[in-house]
């Protein structure tokens, strides 16, 4: 008899940790009313595998972009560094797995560390030679395509998240545990990017103000980059 308690008891707890896992995809994402499932499990990798192989490209564009943008400024060593990880993204990133959130998330902290040097050497306010600017601005063209591309993927992301809870909420009590798992990696995307196409407007901003002090045109305007943030 104190067995089967004890094993009810195990049964409940998992449940409740089950749910609560879920209540906090759905407080992140604002995903606040039921849905049903409209894909398989097989379906929802899929999907995921897509969206890991979009936001690869996106972050291709940026990690180009970069790197032209470190050339004319004289940052060789950003340059290089961009350059390599823009290779290593673009040759595959795996889509069956978290391991592809991890490959992104490397080249997002090698982006950072470039849109650091970058941001800084801005501040100090060389002028550039007239060869320097046209590199300068076609790195920036690249960038803003870049930060779009990646701020396209966000409601793709959230969507497969709210896939993915709807999958668990109608899934066996077997099964739920194997969806939650598939939607993890799904979760740290969607955490991952936001963050990543702010830092990218944040330093979009930079590269514009820069380039109106020393009259470099550009082919965005500031209220475009200023629309890109949206609601985010």
């Amino acid at each position: 008899m104190i067995a089967r308690i004890t094993s009810l008891t195990m049964l409940l707890s998992l449940v409740a940790v089950t749910n609560a896992q879920f209540g906090g995809l759905k407080k992140s994402f604002g995903l606040g009313k039921k849905e049903a499932p409209n894909m398989t499990t097989e379906q929802f990798g899929a999907s995921f595998g897509n969206l890991i192989n979009d936001v690869a490209k996106a972050r291709v564009a940026f990690l180009n972009a970069q790197e032209q943008i470190s050339e004319a400024l004289g940052l060789k060593a950003q340059a290089v560094a961009c350059r390599s990880e823009a290779k290593r993204l673009g040759e595959g990133v795996a889509s069956k797995s978290g391991g592809g959130v991890d490959s992104l998330k490397t080249s997002v902290k090698i982006s950072q560390s470039a849109n650091q040097a970058i941001v800084k050497k801005l501040s100090d306010g060389e002028p550039l030679s007239a060869e320097s600017k046209k590199e300068f601005a076609k790195g920036t063209a690249t960038f803003f395509k870049g930060v779009l591309l990646e701020k396209q993927q966000i409601e793709a992301i959230q969507g497969l998240v709210g896939q993915g809870q709807a999958m668990a909420q109608s899934a066996s009590f077997l099964k739920k545990a194997k969806i939650i798992k598939m939607v993890k990696p799904v979760k740290d995307l969607a955490s991952l990017v936001p963050g990543d196409v702010k830092e990218g407007v944040a330093t979009l901003k930079s590269i514009s103000a820069y380039a109106k002090k020393y009259d470099i045109k550009l082919e965005q305007e500031d209220a475009k980059v200023d629309d890109l943030l949206g609601d985010l």
